[in-house]
């Protein structure tokens, strides 16, 4: 004997609650108009796609139990209402309020299969909240409604941002690589085209360099352009220019003349660190020097003796930028090495030997596949140009290097994934280090099932250098999330 309506309103977020509940009782009083007209036959005039999991118009419900219950008595006995238990919901939600004398009483139903009941207990205290907030307020606009409680508001913004921890924010990145050096200056520390170098040779390389770009007026917080090939270079040229106290500002020899221009102009970039061919299609009006120049290597190799605080930059990276011009962010050491340190952290990279680097040097990325296995010593598989676009060489490399860990985006993971040799890549103890774009369950699905390795999903902007929060050892069963900030980093989720 109920006849149910089917109600539209639209909430827009700059309307007071007054103004929506005038909108809400218009509507109500147009349709209670038409409330003679059965639902079932509104529903097969619309000819509606029926699908047998939902209801044909709306999939939540709202009840108001305002009717009189007049006392019933007979002359041989007593009637009572009796409380019928239904098991199943009728829809998503359903919210059911029954008038009191001093009051509602108001029971929320629920899908199970949609919600868990914490879930649910949650949205019944913001609804009370809110229904607290237009109460005392009710010419407020609905986007300023709060509808935390005090207890979720504390969690959000403290207890799951409690991140404050020591660490030796008082050196610099090549210092903790000079510390490396000292501990395995026989290790390998970079492998690139079939050759190796070691630590100690990577360490005096970068000291002669930074040596001679002192004498080119390299002091802190001085930018130098680095652009060359992927090569042994290519991190010499890194470790040379912190070294000397500067910052490096990577670019891709791949990038169009334009862009390479314009951002070494936007930098104030007086120095650039490259190749005589690359420089050939560049009108460039700074110094530059050659890094293959056989001359840079030569005098003392001894650690350079120069002053780096922690609040000096480290690297400046040029960003796509959202205006259609590139803009550069500027990263200081002690971001680097908070960044380092809280990986390290979250992560024992002790059983670990071997890392993957195929990110291009302008990503901020390629920091985490080089400065930060300098600091634990490593070794780096630097591929080369051609291996990094041509999938069965590349493939190649990682089964020779026996490739413990790997940094890249699922995109990539994709592409290796479709070659019948990947399920040989990644090893059972290897590590698999995601992000760039957003993980689903079918990947992690299709890694696990080839792989006993570790899964970590990371999210972080450029600007709060690389990564900025981690979540650790996916399983194929696990919600997809970003996972919790690393140390000393907040995270709050915002509007728009």
């Amino acid at each position: 004997f109920v006849n149910t309506l089917a109600l539209r309103n639209r909430p827009k977020a700059e309307q007071t609650f007054t103004a929506l509940l005038g909108e809400v009782k218009e509507n109500a009083l147009k349709a209670y108009e038409n409330q003679d007209y059965p639902f079932e036959k509104l529903v097969e005039q619309l000819d509606l796609r029926r699908d047998l999991g939902r209801n044909p118009l709306f999939d939540t419900m709202f009840i108001l139990q305002n009717m009189d219950r007049t006392k019933m008595e007979i002359e041989t006995g007593r009637i009572t209402p009796y409380h019928l238990e239904h098991k199943v919901s009728k829809f998503d939600l359903t919210l059911e309020a029954v008038t009191k004398e001093n009051g509602l009483q108001m029971y929320l139903e629920y899908s199970s299969e949609l919600f868990a009941p914490e879930t649910i207990s949650r949205m019944s205290g913001h609804l009370t909240n809110i229904m607290d907030a237009v109460t005392l307020q009710p010419e407020s606009e609905i986007r300023q409604l709060d509808i935390l409680t005090a207890e979720e508001r504390k969690q959000l913004l403290h207890t799951f941002n409690a991140t404050e921890v020591e660490y030796p924010k008082e050196k610099a990145v090549h210092q903790l690589f000079e510390e490396q050096v000292e501990r395995t200056p026989n290790h390998v520390a970079v492998i690139c085209e079939g050759k190796e170098m070691t630590y100690l040779e990577l360490n005096e390389k970068a000291n002669q360099l930074a040596r001679r770009l002192r004498t080119y007026g390299v002091q802190t917080d001085t930018i130098v352009g680095l652009m060359v090939e992927r090569s042994f270079e290519m991190l010499i040229g890194i470790m040379g220019i912190l070294k000397a106290g500067g910052a490096y500002l990577p670019i891709d020899p791949a990038y169009p003349e334009e862009r390479i221009e314009y951002m070494l102009e936007d930098s104030g970039t007086k120095l650039l660190l490259s190749q005589e061919h690359l420089m050939k299609r560049l009108n460039y009006p700074g110094q530059w020097m050659d890094l293959t120049d056989r001359e840079l290597y030569t005098g003392d190799a001894s650690n350079v003796s120069v002053t780096t605080h922690p609040s000096n930059l480290i690297y400046v990276i040029y960003t796509s930028g959202s205006t259609g011009r590139p803009k550069g962010v500027m990263i200081e050491h002690k971001s680097v090495v908070n960044f380092i340190t809280g990986l390290l952290d979250k992560i024992d990279f002790d059983s670990f030997k071997t890392i993957l680097s195929q990110t291009t040097i302008s990503f901020d990325i390629f920091a985490l596949e080089t400065l930060l296995p300098f600091t634990v010593g490593l070794s780096i598989v630097l591929i080369s140009n051609e291996e990094k676009k041509n999938i069965d060489l590349l493939i190649d490399l990682i089964d020779k290097t026996s490739i413990d860990i790997f940094q890249m985006t699922p995109s990539q993971a994709y592409l290796l994934l479709e070659n019948k040799l990947t399920s040989k890549l990644f090893k059972n103890e290897c590590m698999l280090l995601l992000g760039g774009e957003a993980l689903n369950h079918s990947l992690v699905d299709k890694l696990s099932t080839i792989s006993k390795g570790s899964i970590h999903n990371l999210y972080g902007p450029t600007e709060s250098t690389i990564w900025s929060t981690f979540k650790e050892n996916l399983q194929s069963s696990d919600n997809i999330t970003i996972g919790s900030p690393i140390q000393n980093t907040q995270v709050y989720i915002l509007g728009e």
